[in-house]
């Protein structure tokens, strides 16, 4: 598949806080197919606009907001932001730094991609997302896709197949009205003890 294939139907919301990085993938991503793409320099812009389920992938980066970035995608896994709980989140950052990985990890983003990275790197892992998405974990501390490489029996009435709204969306198969359906759901399913 070619990087318009993966791209060219998804709608980015890009919350990137330096303006020359954004700038370049924001090119780069228009220029390989990518229609509609809202780019926010920071957490308090994309809080304050009220996202709805419009958007497909959230590209985010951690390199300047680290605590408040994680709680947003920890709100959003949770499904308290009104964006679609079970957005592909990608994580951005340029350090590599080990504790700020850790912390993406925890709060239920689906990879991490240390800048600079190219363009083929990212559809890579919208690939993966597209053909190989994780089950999620719903736990009273984590909500997420499930990275364990070892399932344990015990542990099955926490995993959750979600929609994979990329995969629908390559196939042609998304319906109107289908993801606010599966957002009520998601959050039924939170609300239940576990």
């Amino acid at each position: 598949m070619t990087s318009s294939g993966v791209l060219e139907k998804c709608a980015i919301l890009h919350c990137e806080p330096f303006p020359l990085f954004a700038e370049e993938l924001d090119g780069l991503l228009r220029e390989n197919g990518v229609k509609h793409l809202v780019h926010l320099s920071g957490i308090e812009q994309l809080l304050s606009r009220k996202p709805g389920h419009e958007f497909d992938i959230l590209l985010i980066d951690f390199d300047q907001e680290t605590d408040r970035a994680a709680t947003l995608v920890r709100d959003v896994r949770r499904g308290k932001t009104g964006l679609d709980p079970f957005i592909p989140v990608l994580a951005t950052q340029a350090r590599g730094d080990y504790d700020v990985i850790c912390r993406e990890m925890s709060a239920g983003v689906d990879c991490v991609l240390l800048k600079p990275f190219n363009l083929q790197e990212l559809i890579t892992h919208l690939e993966g997302i597209i053909y190989n998405q994780r089950r999620f974990v719903i736990s009273a501390d984590y909500v997420g896709p499930d990275r364990r490489l070892k399932k344990r029996q015990e542990e099955e009435n926490i995993l959750f197949q979600v929609p994979n709204r990329l995969k629908l969306m390559q196939l042609g198969k998304l319906k109107p009205g289908r993801i606010n359906e599966w957002h009520d759901e998601w959050c039924r399913k939170l609300q239940q003890p576990s």
